[in-house]
């Protein structure tokens, strides 16, 4: 419950990230499109749906992920941006 409550902090704070968040932790896409052996794209990755690129999806979710534990730590209310 106490994630659920920070994560809801994210969602109020930032909701970009959070987005980002929720459809790489909750909804599992992938980061990358996904191709059947035609070269077809099956399955858009979360960098194409959100346009944003490979190093800055990375960043963001180092961010996410570090204000998180943050708020779990301390108990309190900190989103890094």
């Amino acid at each position: 419950m106490e994630i659920d409550r920070c994560v809801c902090v994210m969602k109020k704070v930032t909701p970009e990230l959070y987005d980002l968040f929720m459809a790489t932790y909750a909804y599992r896409l992938p980061v990358y499109d996904l191709r059947n052996k035609y070269k077809v794209v099956t399955q858009r990755g979360i960098l194409t749906r959100f346009g944003v690129s490979k190093a800055h999806y990375f960043n963001l979710m180092r961010v996410a992920e570090t204000s998180l534990k943050l708020m779990l730590s301390q108990n309190q209310c900190i989103m890094l941006a």
